[in-house]
């Protein structure tokens, strides 16, 4: 009897069995870990999107601002998921049944750093290239952090909105600056 109530209390539920089961789907496939990875290296304090912003800025000059207002709306986002981590302090999980597959800088899980720098910049990112990255981006990377079982199904939800609500209040203070100072509107779009 105490056998079956030990294995009731470990087996997932909720947000953990969902976790479990992306888990259990894809970190078998082939290169799946692997891309899950690198994307996490790549969105780690948002230096990836920052360093793509750089590169537009010096390629793209005409619109430099417009690269430049992305790459701060993505830092921005991320200062923004740090000071929530840290007013929430959710840690990560931690059950038995969750493969964690990368390391972490913090022990805080709620909202993901991750998916709300990456929904910020894909968003910002789309306005100065016209692609529809918010859809290529958002998806893949709020699946790698629950597939490298750093973040719940809501903390990679939570992130997507706070990132969406950033990208809106940088398009917000940029079109106002724009309207203060429309000299400076001959750097960008």
């Amino acid at each position: 009897m105490a056998d079956i109530a030990a294995e009731t209390a470990t087996s997932p539920s909720g947000e953990v069995a969902v976790l479990v089961a992306v888990q259990s789907a894809l970190a078998d496939r082939p290169g799946a870990l692997a891309v899950a990875r690198a994307m996490s290296y790549f969105g780690e304090h948002s230096l990836g999107w920052l360093a793509v912003s750089a590169i537009g800025a010096i390629l793209q000059p005409a619109r430099r601002r417009s690269w430049l207002v992305a790459g701060a709306g993505a830092f921005a986002a991320h200062a923004a998921a740090v000071v929530i981590k840290r007013l929430v302090r959710r840690p990560r999980p931690h059950h038995p049944a969750v493969a964690v597959n990368v390391g972490t800088p913090s022990s805080l899980s709620f909202p993901s750093a991750h998916a709300t720098s990456t929904t910020a910049a894909a968003i910002l990112l789309a306005r100065v290239t016209g692609l529809p990255l918010p859809g290529m981006l958002v998806p893949p990377m709020a699946l790698s952090r629950v597939l490298l079982g750093v973040h719940y199904p809501s903390d990679v939800a939570t992130g997507v909105a706070v990132g969406a609500a950033i990208a809106a209040a940088t398009n917000w203070a940029a079109a106002r600056v724009d309207r203060r100072w429309p000299a400076r509107r001959r750097c960008g779009p």
